[in-house]
């Protein structure tokens, strides 16, 4: 994946991109605000990624069959679908921060659940809760940003947010939750990040 960013650096230098500068000029600094959202999309992807990295070696530890991983990632996948084909609607329905507030909050329940796990079909359920995180959080943020940022603001906030959303969310992920699993072991990691999950839930429905 590396690699392939490296190589679309220098073909997207021969992009022909038309900026068209708006007649009135409106500031476009972003609010404090905005950069406390992507922390937390960051943080929360990154709990997210952290149970796709590590599920081998809490399966391993559980003694669970290690078939069981590549059943889960199949079943994650598929669990994405039912949202997507309601999207909308759902949004609609509960409003952009509500939908991105459920979905942190799935997030955190799924992280304690998955660590709790007591059997091969408990686990495979407990992951199927994937269908309602990471989908969810990068639909609602889309639009959380649409419906509270001008058209000016937007190009740079969305910048932000995809180096958030595919950086700085799986690298904190892969190597502190790498560094937290070697030191108090990979269940203990996920109650951990339970525990943290749980203090931005309540933040964020505050």
């Amino acid at each position: 994946m590396t690699f392939l960013l490296i190589l679309l650096y220098p073909l997207s230098g021969q992009l022909e991109v038309k900026i068209h500068t708006p007649k009135k000029t409106i500031s476009s600094k972003l609010p404090k605000s905005f950069f406390l959202f992507c922390l937390i999309v960051g943080l929360t992807v990154g709990f997210n990624y952290f149970n796709f990295v590590f599920l081998p070696a809490l399966s391993s530890k559980k003694g669970y069959d290690i078939s069981t991983v590549s059943l889960s990632l199949s079943l994650m996948a598929i669990s994405e679908i039912p949202f997507l084909l309601y999207a909308e609607k759902i949004r609609k329905a509960l409003t952009s921060k509500l939908l991105f507030a459920s979905g942190v909050l799935v997030v955190s329940l799924r992280l304690i659940l998955v660590s709790l796990s007591w059997s091969t079909t408990s686990l495979l359920i407990f992951q199927m809760l994937h269908g309602w995180t990471y989908i969810v959080i990068y639909y609602s943020s889309i639009y959380i940003m649409r419906e509270n940022l001008s058209a000016e603001q937007l190009p740079i906030a969305q910048s932000f947010f995809w180096m958030t959303l595919m950086g700085f969310g799986p690298l904190f992920g892969s190597l502190f939750g790498g560094l937290t699993v070697q030191l108090v072991g990979v269940q203990a990691a996920y109650l951990i990040f339970w525990n943290h999950m749980r203090l931005f839930v309540c933040r964020d429905e505050s």
